[in-house]
């Protein structure tokens, strides 16, 4: 069982569904106060709400990641709403819908997919840790994915190059911070079917994609999460710089 968070104010950037809805749930359900960051508002609305009717503390806030003035506004809210932050979890990502292949990628592709992966962590980490320095304690998990250990099953290019950066940024803030008290580690997530979209592949591509991942399936949103909570916890006091993949085996190292 992993320690209690009670006493603990986390921030979720990308909360509104997926992997950063399921983390927001797990660490209210451990006692976390919880700050849901997005730019979606319907999906953070219902996260907000799911939470607390289980019983959890929450706010929504709508944070567009790679602008430093919302950054700096959401913290202030999160402080005022629930405490000092001293969890930190940037899930925000993706691919932006950038077209896969260096044909057809653009200057603005690239700065729009390396910034919501790249910019979005530097900048909520940037705001953050003066208080988890004067508090003592800290953790930041950056999301991260096989993407940025190996290749892009998309073909995305700024999106393997901006989950490599990110891994790079998480080893070196670690160095920095754990003197501090401050652990600095990733989750990297396998082929998590978060949007349903699974059921949409064809039998051929599900095979061809199962005979790679180990545990012949695909992942769930909640296993991720619960790699988070136990980053998050007292557990992992003694992790620092790591990337720990949850892909069922998809990659080995």
């Amino acid at each position: 069982m992993v320690k209690s968070l009670e006493g603990h104010v986390a921030v979720v950037t990308g909360a509104a569904k997926g992997i950063g809805k399921a983390t927001a749930q797990i660490l209210a359900d451990r006692g976390a106060a919880v700050a849901c960051w997005d730019i979606q508002e319907e999906g953070l609305k219902r996260t907000a709400e799911e939470i607390n009717a289980s019983g959890g503390k929450t706010f929504g806030f709508m944070v567009d990641v790679t602008e430093s003035s919302q950054v700096q506004q959401a913290v202030k809210q999160t402080v005022d709403a629930l405490g000092v932050i001293d969890i930190l979890v940037n899930n925000a990502g993706g691919t932006m819908d950038v077209p896969p292949g260096i044909d057809d990628l653009t200057e603005e592709g690239w700065d729009k997919v390396v910034s919501l992966n790249m910019r979005g962590p530097f900048l909520t980490c940037k705001a953050v840790v003066g208080m988890m320095k004067e508090k003592g304690w800290g953790r930041i998990i950056n999301i991260a994915s096989g993407a940025g250990r190996s290749h892009s099953r998309s073909g995305v290019i700024p999106y393997a190059a901006g989950k490599a950066g990110l891994l790079g940024f998480t080893r070196q803030l670690a160095v920095e911070l754990a003197p501090h008290g401050i652990n600095v580690n990733s989750v990297s997530p396998g082929l998590i079917d978060t949007h349903g979209y699974w059921a949409k592949w064809s039998s051929e591509r599900k095979h061809d994609t199962l005979i790679t991942i180990a545990n012949e399936r695909v992942g769930q949103a909640e296993e991720v999460a619960g790699v988070v909570a136990f980053m998050a916890s007292d557990d992992s006091s003694y992790i620092v710089g790591q990337c720990l993949s949850v892909d069922g085996g998809h990659w080995m190292f």
